[in-house]
């Protein structure tokens, strides 16, 4: 690729932009920006990356190196994001994406930011809107990150607020001093979502946004009250997996495994069949969370902030044991479940739900409406064991018994004691 490089800057230096931004930018020399290589090597190293893939990001920011070298240039991500929008036409999508990432990696060294492998630096935004209304939604994240709010609650004002901002930008607004209770309500009837309750959490945010907004003098105090935000509560019987579910996890969990993916599938859903135990809570589950010796889980629940504690049975604990043992990559993290590919961390809830569809698969049955299935397979399971309602509680992280109501509906037989006989109501005829 030296050859590229080369030709690259003889014939087509005076057609690229990159010439132009040579002068007004601050550049960084070319020896440090190697030295920059240096330390993305070692890094991926570090992490356990292999060695291909290691090879094909080093690749790319040497290949970046070589064109600098060969136009006699010093390093900026304004060149390098010039150099590789020309370069996109002549690369494979993975090439491009290689490079991006690796000159970004090197310019993140180089900077001192925080190590970003997994991000591809894209623009990822839903919503784009103009800089003056985009100011002050990010004033009023950071003025709501003082509440410490989890990143997806964060993410979900942001995009809320830009839904909005985009729409009064189509009015050609960009003074918000300009909304009206009128201009509220027509972007609350044109906004369409696929369910009410979508809708309504989305409202919700914006209400508050408006009233911050009303707070900073910028719109009438009583603005916010123009987008309705109440819904009638719904209340629905509540999904437990079949039998032939139920019987495909436990024969799933009862044989032996030979992936290390299929591993963590049965450490991932006993947790969630054995113990109720949310996604979102198996995730985040550390090795000091643990007592094996107790054979108890502690931790403290992520959606309510409740500390709970839980035995584990023989099933989860031997689970547990054979994918930390064989499968989980070797690592310092303190979290239990790792990504399998490099660099090892911990992921997100959606591991349990592809973990429990792929069982659903592999048996080939129906798939389940999403990993909450086995919290609530699980409740209704020991209920009708006849399990107190205080201990169901205790073993859910519930703070009350209020929210067990709705399993009863799944207690076949109890429900069957519910039913009125039509004794004394038969019909007779001669109605009509």
């Amino acid at each position: 690729f030296q050859k590229e490089a080369i030709l690259l800057s003889r014939t087509q230096l005076t057609h690229t932009p990159w010439k132009d931004l040579v002068a007004p930018l601050e550049t960084i020399p070319i020896e440090i920006y190697e030295q920059g290589i240096a330390c993305l090597a070692d890094y991926l190293t570090g992490c356990s990356y292999s060695q291909n893939r290691k090879n094909a990001l080093i690749h790319g920011a040497t290949e970046f190196q070589l064109f600098l070298y060969c136009n006699g240039l010093c390093f900026s991500i304004e060149i390098a994001e010039a150099w590789l929008e020309f370069r996109h036409p002549f690369w494979t999508r993975q090439e491009f994406y290689s490079s991006h990432r690796a000159v970004h990696l090197v310019h993140e060294f180089l900077m001192g930011k925080q190590i970003t492998p997994s991000f591809l630096h894209r623009d990822r935004r839903k919503y784009h809107i103009h800089e003056i209304l985009e100011r002050y939604v990010l004033d009023y994240i950071d003025y709501r990150k003082h509440e410490c709010l989890k990143p997806s609650s964060i993410s979900m004002i942001h995009s809320a607020c830009c839904r909005f901002l985009r729409f009064i930008e189509s009015l050609g607004i960009r003074d918000i001093s300009r909304l009206t209770p009128r201009i509220v309500k027509e972007f609350n009837l044109q906004d369409h979502h696929s369910t009410i309750e979508g809708k309504q959490a989305y409202n919700s945010r914006i209400r508050d946004f408006l009233y911050y907004l009303a707070t900073k003098n910028l719109v009438p105090m009583s603005l916010y009250l123009a987008l309705p935000t109440m819904v009638a509560r719904k209340e629905g019987i509540v999904t437990v997996m079949t039998s032939e579910q139920q019987a495909a996890i436990e024969s799933q969990l009862s044989s032996y495994q030979n992936t290390n993916l299929a591993k963590r599938d049965n450490a991932v859903v006993a947790l969630g069949c054995e113990l109720g135990i949310r996604g979102i809570d198996i995730v985040a589950l550390q090795f000091s969370h643990i007592d094996w010796e107790k054979e108890v889980l502690r931790f403290r629940q992520r959606k309510t902030g409740v500390w709970i504690t839980v035995p584990f049975t023989t099933k989860v604990g031997n689970a547990l044991y054979t994918y930390i043992t064989e499968a989980r990559p070797e690592s310092a993290s303190p979290y239990v479940f790792l990504s399998s590919k490099a660099p090892h961390k911990n992921m997100g809830s959606s591991i349990c739900r592809d973990g429990i569809a792929r069982i659903m698969k592999k048996s080939k049955l129906p798939p389940v409406t999403g990993f909450h299935i086995t919290r609530k397979t699980f409740a209704s399971r020991i209920l009708m064991a006849g399990t107190p309602f205080s201990t169901i509680s205790d073993l859910l992280g519930h703070s009350d018994n209020t929210t067990l109501k709705v399993y009863l509906a799944t207690h076949e037989p109890e429900i069957r004691q519910c039913a009125m006989a039509l004794k004394g109501l038969e019909y007779r005829g001669g109605l009509l």
